[in-house]
């Protein structure tokens, strides 16, 4: 989760080709490659899908989901690093994959106003309110819980 210091966090807009007109809008991330740690997979998801090179900060939240994409449905686990950097830049988007490359059709920084207002979907669903405690609190101790619902 990559946060500018105005307190806005970059998502990109993507779809499930099966829901090519339902919109959602997600913080940079995927799956482990074999033998990756979480820390690992998210430093080298960040670099392929923003092309920024940085060490991931804190683990502030985790959610179990059950979801389908293109008619798959997926059952995982998702962990959310803090990435803070020093201004909002454009994303590098050369490293997306094919499927990336066809699914995320924009990008955008987001403050919790902007958030709240979004007239799509968000994942987590609760990341304005996420965001937010994030932003007032700081970093929690322990990494919270959020809601797991994404595409109904």
């Amino acid at each position: 989760m990559v946060v500018d210091p105005a307190g806005r966090v970059l998502l990109f807009r993507g779809h499930d080709p099966q829901r090519p007109h339902r919109y959602i809008w997600h913080t940079p991330g995927g799956g482990l490659d074999p033998g990756e740690d979480d820390r690992t997979a998210a430093q080298r998801e960040l670099a392929e899908e923003t092309g920024l090179v940085a060490e991931p900060g804190p683990l502030v939240w985790q959610r179990h989901l059950v979801f389908s994409f293109d008619g798959v449905e997926y059952d995982q686990t998702e962990v959310f690093f803090l990435v803070e950097v020093a201004a909002a830049f454009e994303p590098d988007t050369s490293g997306h994959n094919t499927l990336e490359q066809s699914y995320m059709t924009a990008y955008g920084w987001f403050d919790v106003a902007q958030l709240r207002a979004c007239p799509d979907l968000l994942a987590p669903p609760d990341l304005a309110d996420r965001l937010d405690q994030l932003i007032t609190a700081g970093p929690p101790e322990e990494p919270v819980q959020v809601l797991g619902a994404v595409l109904p």
